[in-house]
């Protein structure tokens, strides 16, 4: 018997106009389907969300059924009520949805929808909380009994299930056999292009076993031994060399030859990937570096055809709307993974198979806010979410092409090939694993060491620069080889290494020695940044290693980053956007200073942008919690965030002055001597920029950031009962920032920024022992904290198309004349003025 076991919970419910809600549900299934274990049937509590209309179940599910069929597999019937002001359960919707037949995680969003009926039930239902309801719902699990059912759309019902399958390929081979046999059968007929005599006898077998069971097993057994093979014959074969053999189980060694000079690199015009071209657009969403070449953003005016031949893919992926009144319309899904035509046909009685109008858009984002007060009247509560997904993949070394974007890097390692790998967390934070780093792919991580001994060879430079990168891997195929000899340059690179004291700030190419001695280690390495120079598809042309030194004596986060730039790249020119035109999620948010020039009376606002201090940040603590004062956290946009560190002040003449010292070193790190010498609000000349790459300095561009008060500069310092005290001390601010999709559906990733806000925290009243041994210091330390939080006001996009041109029709100025009052000629009566009329009203239709 084949088994399947459903586990996971009634999670929430959302876009539903009512607050207080509660779900009865219930499973359905075949008479195929055996219920072992668990209840088909239940009801959640009544939840109730008035923040964010969004009540929150998380009600369980544990059901185990059994089958020998597919067929009329189970479905989750759910029947959502709420409670109205008066205490009463009144019904709300209906939900049904499939239970996934598949193994593994499924997040599920159920639609609901409630019957209506005619004008006199729908005034029952909005004035007297009466709604149609079905005398049996158990209908709704056949779908050819709903199609008569009016309906209205409702909220949606979100469900988590984890589904576990057992003996499914046993009962079910009629129904999975056949798809995955056609997908067999491809792979199988590509192979017998290379080998027909050893595929022949297996192509055979899959045709006679599809009706058997048990089949599938046996096909994926020799596939993957046929590919295998083939694997271990073909990977890190490197013509004109002894190489044959596979990375998994030991590295590729070479030699090199000194017979004649290597060639040079070659510039190759042709893209492997032939769908990139160039875009002339004029607006280009990828375009985030100025004065460089972006990777794959084929729409950069700064790319030319040599940059493109790098590119492995356009990133300009514009996805469109559709409209329910077209006869068919191919893009009703966001991306099309397979090499099918898909189309959406319309089920209506008329349709428009053609038009020749321009499509029209329109949102109505744009807020006017000014004030503190306006942006909290428009906040809304915006969670965000993140999916995490990891493949490993087989590398294999190719000598034919040179370095495209996404292409393994290597290194040349005691004449070795090898990927070039860097330490990365796993499961844990501990550096457990590795990072194959891609070409032109920029990364950032850490992780955490924990073993301070000298054995540890991770925690000095030697580890991390005692290789050679391979400038492009078509070179070693060019290049003749012989035993034992050193790698040419322009073949294999030598790293540059530069040791740094303070974060990447003070660094000399002085080589700096490590050593670990009882669990404290002196000058070892807490950070790796790798600097590569490249030029495209004709290789590397630089690398530079940055180690950060520092000594720890326990266990410590080690940060590897890794960063690319075109060799040609104008530094001066040169920065960064957040998004073009609006903000990508996890950019940067962009700020500069109010300037304002007076020429002859005449008064001139300006924004001031300084490429040296771009972006909105936040202290930081650093690894003994105080604040850092040489770092700051840049904050990125959509991230919900809460950061802390600590500030202390030290006396020993305590007194009002004291605590003023501590207010004005904590706005130090909250704001960066930004609110200084500022007496009012309206002061206050910070901006945040509306957009992710700001076009001038107009102000209209930029948004200016709001206090909500501003902070008061009275602190009272005192001593009662051997302790110290600090009265209105300000010590954490809250930062709201409001934002919008953009109003064309082909940017709908990218975001405005309508408002900004600082509120900062009431004044508490905090107090610190006294030292009590002679000429002691006192110590007056406090926690800074600083609050986030990015509120989402989009509207729906309104998709709709321009009316038809309007018709300008000017007569003859004497059309009329025979029948004007004023004509001898011919006399005006009724009969010939209501044939007149009738005769214009009918010429007037036919030419509509």
């Amino acid at each position: 018997m084949a088994e399947l076991h459903i586990v996971g919970r009634i999670l929430s419910a959302r876009d539903f106009k009512q607050s207080h809600l509660l779900c009865k549900w219930s499973f359905h299934a075949g008479r195929g389907w055996k219920v072992l274990n668990g209840y088909e049937e239940g009801q959640t509590q009544e939840s109730c969300d008035l923040y964010t209309n969004e009540p929150v179940w998380d009600h369980p599910i544990d059901l185990h059924y059994t089958t020998q069929t597919i067929q009329n597999s189970p479905k989750i019937l759910l029947q959502i009520f709420h409670r109205d002001t008066h205490g009463r359960i009144l019904f709300g919707s209906y939900g049904i949805c499939n239970i996934p037949l598949s193994p593994g995680l499924h997040s599920i969003k159920c639609h609901t929808w409630k019957p209506i009926g005619n004008w006199k039930d729908r005034l029952r239902d909005k004035f007297l909380g009466i709604s149609l309801q079905l005398k049996s719902p158990n209908i709704l699990v056949n779908s050819l009994d709903r199609f008569e059912l009016l309906t209205e759309s409702m909220g949606t019902i979100k469900i988590e299930l984890y589904i576990l399958t057992r003996n499914f390929e046993k009962y079910g081979c009629h129904y999975i056999t056949i798809n995955m046999f056609i997908i067999k059968f491809i792979l199988i007929s590509f192979y017998l292009i290379l080998n027909k005599s050893i595929y022949a006898k297996k192509l055979e077998e899959i045709f006679t076993c599809v009706n058997e069971t048990g089949c599938d097993e046996l096909i994926e057994k020799d596939i993957l031994e046929e590919t295998l093979s083939t694997t271990v014959e073909n990977i890190y074969n490197i013509t004109n060399t002894t190489i044959n053999s596979i990375y998994s189980t030991q590295s590729t060694k070479f030699q090199i030859v000194t017979k004649q000079m290597p060639q040079k690199i070659k510039y190759n015009k042709k893209s492997r990937n032939q769908n990139v071209h160039k875009i002339y657009s004029d607006i280009c969403e990828c375009d985030l570096m100025m004065s460089s070449c972006d990777i794959n953003c084929c729409c950069d005016k700064d790319c030319n055809d040599f940059h493109l031949t790098v590119f492995s893919y356009c990133e300009n992926y514009q996805p469109e709307l559709f409209d329910k009144r077209y006869c068919y319309n191919r893009n009703f899904i966001q991306r099309n993974n397979t090499p099918f035509i898909l189309e959406k046909l319309a089920n209506n009685l008329f349709c428009i198979l053609y038009d020749n109008l321009p499509p029209t858009y329109s949102i109505s984002n744009e807020l006017d806010i000014k004030t503190e007060e306006d942006l909290r009247k428009t906040i809304n509560l915006n969670r965000l979410t993140w999916k995490w997904n990891d493949q490993f993949y087989q590398f294999e070394y190719n000598t034919s092409n040179p370095y495209q974007d996404g292409d393994v890097m290597w290194i040349v390692y005691n004449n070795y090939i090898q990927p070039f790998e860097i330490l990365q967390s796993g499961f844990t934070e501990l550096c457990s694993f590795k990072k194959t780093l891609k070409y032109l792919r920029e990364w950032k991580e850490q992780c955490l060491q924990t073993e301070l001994i000298d054995t540890n060879k991770f925690l000095f430079p030697a580890t991390f620069n005692n290789f050679t990168i391979v400038v492009s891997p078509h070179l070693l195929n060019e290049t003749y080889i012989q035993l034992d000899q050193i790698c040419p340059k322009n073949v294999c690179l030598t790293l540059n290494s530069y040791y740094c004291k303070h974060y990447w700030k003070t660094c000399s190419n002085n080589i700096i020695l490590g050593s670990c001695s009882n669990g404290t280690c002196y000058n070892i390495v807490t950070g790796v940044k790798y600097l590569i120079v490249h030029n495209g598809s004709m290789g590397i042309n630089n690398i530079d290693v940055y180690f950060n030194i520092g000594n720890v004596s326990q266990n410590f986060y080690q940060q590897f980053i890794v960063t690319y730039e075109w060799a040609e790249l104008d530094k001066e020119k040169s920065f960064s956007l957040s998004g073009n035109p609006g903000y990508i999620i996890g950019k940067p948010l962009i700020i500069g200073t109010l300037k304002i020039n007076k020429t002859n009376n005449i008064e001139t606002k300006y924004i001031n942008f300084n490429k040296t201090d771009s972006f909105l940040t936040l202290p930081i603590a650093t690894k003994t919690g105080e604040c850092n004062k040489i770092n700051r956290y840049a904050l990125a946009f959509g991230e919900n965030i809460k950061l802390k560190c600590s500030v202390s002040v030290h006396t020993n003449n305590f007194s009002t002055a004291s605590c003023i010292e501590l207010q004005n070193l904590i706005m130090h790190f909250l704001l960066k001597d930004t609110l200084f010498n500022v007496t009012q609000i309206n002061q206050y000349n910070i901006y945040v920029a509306k957009l992710g790459n700001f076009s001038n300095n107009d102000t209209t561009n930029w948004t200016k950031i709001l206090l909500d008060r501003m902070p008061q500069n009275i602190i009272v310092g005192s001593f009662i009962n051997n302790r110290l005290y600090c009265s209105d001390l300000i010590t954490s601010i809250h930062l709201n920032i409001l934002y919008s999709a953009l109003t064309k559906p082909e940017t709908l990733k990218n975001y405005k920024i309508i408002g900004i806000s600082i509120t900062f925290s009431t004044g508490s009243n905090i107090s610190w022992s006294k030292c009590t041994s002679e000429k002691c210091i006192d110590v007056l330390k406090i926690d800074v904290v600083s609050y986030v939080t990015f509120h989402d006001i989009s509207k729906p996009s309104k998709y709709y198309f321009v009316g038809g041109p309007n018709l300008d029709i000017t007569l003859p100025y004497d059309f009329f004349y025979p029948f004007l009052n004023s004509s001898t000629c011919i006399k005006s009566s009724l009969l010939i003025n209501i044939i007149l009329s009738i005769t214009l009203h009918n010429f007037f239709i036919d030419f509509k």
